[in-house]
């Protein structure tokens, strides 16, 4: 039985504020699908649709299969340690201090580079109503958008889960709109044309989705905030990954029933919308882009901040970053590293270079979580209270091998890239750990 599965450094809390549970499992669900749906859903649609046509609605369904053993793997694991810092506390109990460090820095690592890369996103999509902010003007922009995140994750977390939860409603419904008032006009013909030939693809089809299907994980990072972790944790992770991939269908669906010629959209469903609703459409739609970009980017500060504060408890970075503010009760001196380290590399990047880097950064976390699954089981004594997966080492065993598929998938850039990150981590923790001794 784990007696005490993170040893952290002492704190008085007569003198130093801690960590409030504030978020519950309505909370963490918004900030888990917050996670997943931001910039990618109002693009991805077109790439999907010419590579399978009108079967392209079952590479969601595959890639959906594939992401829920995983999200299983993490539930389990939330359920036995409440400790912040989700996969670096799960895979430093397993593999050791220096292990844990590494996936645990890229967890963080995914956090700042997707921040940087949403933040172009942003930029981008704020183009289409006000061009500047595309162009001469697209740093200012950027920086806005960190500002105001940055603003509400600094405040608190009762304040922050209210910002999310109200952004998660903003950026749904129009796109229920979109789904909703576009079954009426879906040419259903459209997908009698469905083939051999394009359910051969599948798999490349699969492959992409599943990267547009991460970012849930954010939602286990801040555990020491949660009221009930052991039970909230497993069931928000469910309902978000179940609610996201069937909800991407339904967009899939309609988009690529009321577009003919979507594979050579560039705003696939702002062009869609326009065909249900006319510019109204059209600019509701590029609306809830930008919610749904500032939304994903609010989740982002909330999760990657707890990573540093989770780091600094076990000395493996300077204790600094685990100071707390003493009003708002928030990691203060991690929230505002975070959000420079992101915004110096959206300065530094564009949006493909920075997703790319997230995308290797999450794979290699999520493989470190589905190894340590197996291992956990046994120093914990299973009680009604604790999420169990059945079937023993399947579903752990199959989640590590489709992690490893899809890491044998990435290009030789993001190779490049994850290594070295995962150099100046390790740069940082011999420091750390010099300075320990």
């Amino acid at each position: 039985m784990i007696k005490h599965p993170i040893s952290k450094a002492p704190i008085d809390n007569s003198v130093a504020p801690t960590l409030i549970r504030a978020l519950g499992t309505l909370d963490l669900t918004a900030v888990g699908i917050n996670g997943v749906i931001g910039a990618g859903i109002f693009l991805i649609p077109a790439t999907i649709a010419s590579i399978l046509g009108a079967a392209s609605i079952w590479a969601y369904l595959a890639a959906g299969s594939v992401i829920c053993l995983i999200v299983f793997c993490f539930a389990e694991a939330g359920s036995w340690i409440q400790s912040t810092g989700g996969p670096y506390v799960y895979a430093r109990n397993v593999f050791g201090r220096f292990a844990g460090f590494q996936i645990g820095w890229m967890t963080w690592l995914a956090r700042v580079a997707g921040l940087a890369a949403l933040s172009n996103g942003f930029a981008a999509s704020l183009g289409y109503f006000w061009r500047p902010a595309a162009g001469s003007l697209k740093m200012i922009a950027i920086t806005l958008l960190f500002l105001f995140v940055t603003w509400i994750n600094l405040i608190g977390v009762r304040f922050g889960k209210r910002v999310i939860n109200g952004l998660t409603v903003a950026k749904l419904l129009p796109l229920f709109l979109f789904v909703a008032g576009g079954f009426f006009f879906v040419d259903w013909t459209r997908y009698q044309t469905m083939n051999l030939q394009q359910i051969s693809r599948l798999g490349e089809g699969t492959l992409l989705l599943v990267f547009a299907l991460t970012g849930w994980e954010v939602a286990v990072i801040p555990a020491e905030e949660v009221k009930n972790p052991r039970k909230s944790i497993p069931l928000a992770l469910t309902i978000t990954i179940l609610f996201v991939t069937v909800f991407y269908m339904l967009i899939q669906l309609v988009a690529y029933g009321v577009l003919p010629g979507i594979e050579n959209s560039a705003t696939p469903l702002a062009s869609a919308a326009n065909v249900i609703g006319g510019g109204l459409g059209a600019s509701g739609i590029t609306l809830a882009a930008l919610l749904s970009i500032t939304g994903t980017c609010s989740g982002l500060m909330l999760a990657g901040p707890r990573m540093l504060y989770a780091f600094a408890t076990e000395k493996d970075i300077p204790f600094l970053f685990a100071h707390v503010h003493p009003r708002y009760r928030t990691p203060h001196i991690a929230i505002l590293v975070t959000a420079a380290v992101s915004l110096f590399l959206a300065y530094l990047g564009n949006f493909a270079q920075m997703a790319a880097l997230a995308a290797i950064a999450r794979l290699i976390s999520y493989v470190g979580v589905c190894l340590a699954v197996p291992f956990l089981r046994r120093k914990i004594t299973v009680d009604g209270k604790r999420f169990v997966l059945p079937g023993g080492w399947l579903i752990p065993a199959l989640a590590t091998g489709l992690s490893f598929w899809l890491i044998a998938h990435s290009t030789r850039t993001q190779f490049a890239l994850a290594l070295g990150a995962a150099g100046v981590g390790t740069a940082l923790y011999l420091v750390s750990r010099r300075n320990r001794k």
